[in-house]
Order: C-alpha cells, then sequence, then structure tokens
C-alpha cells in the first residue's frame, strides 16, 4: 500500500483531505462505496501538504461519513 491517497470526492473529505490546512482528523470516518470497506483515522495527518493526502479504494475516492 502506498503512504499517499487521493483526496475523496465528496466535498467535506476532499476539505478534510486537501483544501483544509486541518487535515484529517482522528476519529473520521471514509467508506469505499463499491465494496464497503471502512477506514477510521486514528492520528491526526501532520503533513505540510494535506492536499497530498490520496484515500482510494477499487479504483475510486473513499467518501467521508
Amino acid at each position: 500500500m502506498s503512504n499517499s491517497t487521493e483526496p475523496m470526492s465528496d466535498t467535506g473529505a476532499k476539505q478534510a483531505a486537501s483544501g483544509s490546512s486541518s487535515g484529517l482528523k482522528t476519529g473520521q470516518h471514509f467508506k469505499c462505496h463499491k465494496c464497503g470497506m471502512a477506514l477510521q483515522i486514528t492520528v491526526d495527518c501532520g503533513c505540510n501538504d494535506p492536499s497530498k493526502v490520496r484515500l482510494q479504494c477499487c479504483g475510486q475516492d473513499l467518501q467521508k461519513g
């Protein structure tokens, strides 16, 4: 698995992963709507450039929720 993942297609998730200075935060949940796989963020993202964070599964962006 790669250390980087693509911003989510959901607007709120895009802000969380790329446009927001806050980045990904502990407790956020993301889900693949194709296979149902889900992720929970357990440690805040400390990247200098949150727009580089990418979360994907089944060839599509994960969605917040």
